[in-house]
């Protein structure tokens, strides 16, 4: 949804381009950095989609 490659989404969310890398290629990223991606994504839903049954926090990344 957000149309960026490895290097940018790195520098959006701050981390150094080889994690995102790594996290692609195990496909697995740790939890702070999916729950900022869903945040992301649910504002964005919101804001420029008009979806409003979007949740505002993503419980469901708790839990793994």
């Amino acid at each position: 949804m957000l149309r960026m490659n490895e290097d940018e989404l790195a520098a959006f969310i701050r981390v150094s381009p080889h994690q995102v890398k790594d996290w692609i290629r195990k496909d697995k990223a740790p939890a702070h950095a999916r729950l900022l991606l869903c945040l992301i994504e649910g504002w964005l839903l919101r804001t420029r989609v008009g979806d409003s049954e979007t949740k505002i926090f993503p419980t469901h990344l708790l839990l793994q």
